[in-house]
């Protein structure tokens, strides 16, 4: 059974938003930036849709490791192919690099979408750098997500450390809960200068049970966080919305949504920071 192609939204200055999740899969918390996973509260909902099939369905319940349908993947990858360039969302329902998904379906998947889907731009994210296996193709950008100052540094490093060609890097603080300057050191700029990541998007925690970042001296705020990101020429994407911890009396609602110059030449996109989406 296919698990489809979504067109998802309309981000400020990008033509088309897709999501593609080659797999169905349950995925696991490795550190305390997953306590209100967003992917783990949709599973059990997805587990009881009577129209997905039984595999499939135990895959979202965790009663097995992965579902992988080869045919659904070939019937989505022909459609993804003759659609017009986009920025797409790969595997956002789990991680990748997950470790019960096998290294040589995950050779397959990468292999084709560079081989039938050169025109789209992929975004691939994780939490297991230390699991990346495979050598990722010019048009996947392969992202870390991280919640703090330690996790983005761990997880930026072991890239690095991977030996894996990797032709674009960005980094996901989402959500973000915090980046102690005094302690660590580094700012967001900074650090993604010396590791070669060319994007970051940053957002705090939403929804039920939503923890906010520390303020205060020491703390760098997601402003701050754009304005290091300017200084070193690392383009920033601010995914507050207008219920954001840093509105208070007298704020002056401007945030920052760039894009990297590679989105901008492939896929026709402009930069803008209204932050509205389209309809």
């Amino acid at each position: 059974m296919s698990l489809g192609i979504f067109r998802n939204y309309c981000l400020d200055g990008m033509p088309t938003v897709r999501k593609f999740n080659p797999f169905a899969m349950r995925c696991t918390r490795v550190d305390s930036g997953c306590k209100n996973c967003w992917h783990l509260r949709m599973c059990p909902r997805l587990a009881a849709n009577p129209k997905i099939g039984v595999r499939m369905a135990n895959a979202y319940a965790g009663k097995a490791d992965v579902y992988f349908d080869k045919s659904g993947f070939l019937s989505d990858l022909e459609k993804l192919s003759k659609m017009k360039p986009s920025l797409v969302c790969l595997q956002f329902m789990g991680d990748f690099f997950h470790k019960n998904i096998p290294a040589d379906i995950r050779h397959l998947v990468v292999g084709a979408l560079w081989m039938f889907c050169p025109q789209h731009i992929f975004l691939m994210l994780t939490k297991r750098p230390e699991n990346i296996d495979v050598e990722i193709p010019p048009n996947c950008w392969l992202g870390v997500s991280a919640h703090d100052a330690y996790s983005a540094f761990r997880g930026m490093q072991m890239v690095c450390r991977s030996g894996v060609a990797v032709y674009r890097r960005w980094l996901s603080l989402e959500p973000f809960l915090g980046w102690d300057i005094a302690q660590f050191g580094f700012t967001v700029g900074g650090m993604c200068n010396t590791f070669g990541f060319d994007w970051v998007a940053c957002g705090p925690e939403t929804g039920a049970g939503r923890r906010r970042y520390p303020h205060g001296d020491g703390f760098a705020k997601i402003a701050d966080i754009a304005e290091s990101c300017g200084d070193f020429g690392v383009a920033f994407y601010d995914k507050r919305c207008v219920a954001s911890d840093e509105c208070v009396p007298g704020f002056v609602w401007e945030r920052k949504r760039e894009y990297p110059k590679d989105f901008m030449v492939r896929l026709g996109g402009e930069n803008a920071g209204s932050g509205k989406k389209k309809a």
